[in-house]
């Protein structure tokens, strides 16, 4: 009902508190469900509101307007803040937790990586010690080093995906609006764009390289990045 309809999100739009409840599974209610379903749900919750506001002026406003609490991850967890506060801190919050998965992930192969040198190669003078480890107990230790990896990359993702998806909201919450932009640069970082708009490109690139998404996806994000761009 609400994708790709101005009338439609309209009409859901304007039932009253139903922003506030959406924003509110974004920002509170993940601490309530599971690790592994948090994901899904500030996609989806993210989702719809992307579809809510992307071509309906009047549910940008209401958005732009709307009081919410910061993010139960944050230090501003249950601070009234405007919405938008709200998700630029919850956008920042997800930068720095992809950056950090990433890093997790690099330290944990690279350390692996000088174990199997350390045993492999004996120092100055030395051979082999005779209790080195057999080889299938330095495969299973490198199998369980690259599963925590591959963890650690898959947090990374959902990470910056959510990024992308909130940049991707704002975007369209200001698209046409410069009102509403500079009320969005009060609470960006030094007051530009840029870390939204890189946000959206990665996961521009990622969506046209594995072709997850059609195309109409893809010109709708590279839309707003020009939003954000010439804001």
């Amino acid at each position: 009902m609400t994708h790709d309809s101005a009338l439609g999100s309209a009409i859901v739009g304007r039932q009253p508190g139903l922003l506030s409840a959406i924003l509110l599974c974004i920002l509170q209610v993940p601490k309530a469900v599971p690790l592994e379903q948090r994901f899904d749900l500030l996609v989806l919750s993210l989702g719809l509101l992307i579809n809510l506001v992307e071509h309906c002026a009047e549910n940008r406003q209401l958005l732009a307007d709307t009081q919410t609490v910061g993010s139960f991850e944050s230090v501003c967890d249950q601070m009234e803040m405007p919405a938008f506060n709200a998700l630029m801190d919850f956008f920042t919050d997800k930068i720095e937790a992809a950056q950090q998965s990433e890093e997790q992930a690099d330290e944990l192969l690279s350390s692996q990586e000088q174990k199997v040198k350390a045993s492999l190669e004996p120092r100055d003078g030395e051979s082999l010690p005779a209790n080195q480890p057999p080889v299938s107990s330095q495969s299973d230790d490198l199998e369980e080093t690259l599963m925590k990896a591959l963890q650690k990359a898959g947090k990374h993702m959902e990470h910056s995906i959510v990024c992308a998806y909130i940049a991707l909201l704002l975007g369209c919450a200001v698209q046409n609006n410069k009102e509403l932009a500079e009320r969005l640069r009060e609470h960006t970082p030094d007051g530009k764009f840029l870390p939204l708009v890189e946000a959206l490109k990665k996961f521009h690139n990622f969506i046209n390289l594995t072709g997850v998404l059609g195309n109409t996806a893809t010109k709708s994000m590279q839309r707003v990045i020009e939003v954000l761009e010439d804001s």
